[in-house]
């Protein structure tokens, strides 16, 4: 086992908490207390393939391959090369992100999905400005315009129901708008065509119509199966819209691209 200095472990002890051991210290005066903390070679092996930075830690502390530190005065202690170690991109779960949700029934669940869908509209009403003022399209610009509107309601219907719950809108992160948003932000960084432009528009917002619907879809049928008849009913309403609003991108992109962008070469 190798034991670990605390501040090298102490900011991601959490994240890798079956693989620690800590062990109190023996303190020979008043103070706050001392805590050992001691990877196995299981967590160290979890920091070393999940964690550039944390491997960077762990390799200037000499122990990427399990060695002990010296005490202090007893002289340099050889330290092992590590072998290379690929860099990954690591996603918290959902757990890392909010530790005291227990989904242990229904309730808690259809509270979850409402509180994601509540911030995803929140999301959509920072970024549907800036697509009217980007499309080029008349057409397009007057169904954004209308979509923020419907965006709106949407909004005011999923508070209604927080309401009558008796709970709090906002605590979560809707992590999948977030993503379809950065995405759309990305390619609309590119040089395009104005009527290019439009198409990335019309797509990213069927994107953004096509994850309300999922999530509106399984709201209303938790709200149906838990007995909240008016929720159900307004969620409904809300499914709908964005279905609507699918459609109209869709013929958007059918009639308002036109065809020379459509046949032009890759």
């Amino acid at each position: 086992m190798a034991q670990v200095p605390t501040n090298t472990a102490y900011g991601f002890l959490s994240e890798i908490e079956r693989c620690v051991a800590k062990e109190a210290l023996a303190m020979k005066t008043p103070g706050r207390p001392r805590i050992l903390y001691t990877l196995t070679e299981t967590g160290v092996e979890q920091l070393l393939d999940e964690s550039f930075e944390v491997t960077k830690a762990i390799r200037e502390a000499g122990l990427a391959e399990g060695e002990v530190p010296a005490a202090p005065g007893s002289g340099p202690t050889p330290r092992a090369t590590a072998p290379a170690v690929p860099r990954r991109t690591v996603y918290p779960t959902r757990q890392e992100h909010r530790p005291g949700l227990k989904l242990t029934s229904l309730q808690p669940l259809y509270v979850d999905q409402l509180k994601d869908l509540h911030n995803a509209e929140r999301q959509i009403l920072q970024v549907l400005p800036r697509m009217v003022k980007r499309a080029s399209n008349a057409k397009l610009r007057a169904a954004f315009e209308e979509l923020l509107e419907v965006t709106r309601q949407q909004l005011e219907r999923l508070e209604q129901i927080f309401e009558r719950l008796g709970k709090r809108a906002s605590g979560k992160k809707s992590t999948g708008m977030a993503g379809i948003i950065e995405d759309a932000k990305e390619m609309m960084a590119e040089d395009m065509t104005p009527d290019i432009r439009d198409a990335v528009l019309i797509a990213a917002a069927q994107r953004v119509e096509h994850y309300e619907m999922a999530g509106y879809g399984t709201v209303r049928t938790y709200a149906q199966l838990l007995g909240e008849t008016e929720a159900a009913s307004l969620l409904q309403r809300s499914l709908y819209e964005t279905g609507e609003a699918d459609k109209r991108l869709t013929q958007l992109a059918e009639s308002e691209i036109p065809q020379e962008v459509s046949a032009g070469a890759a």
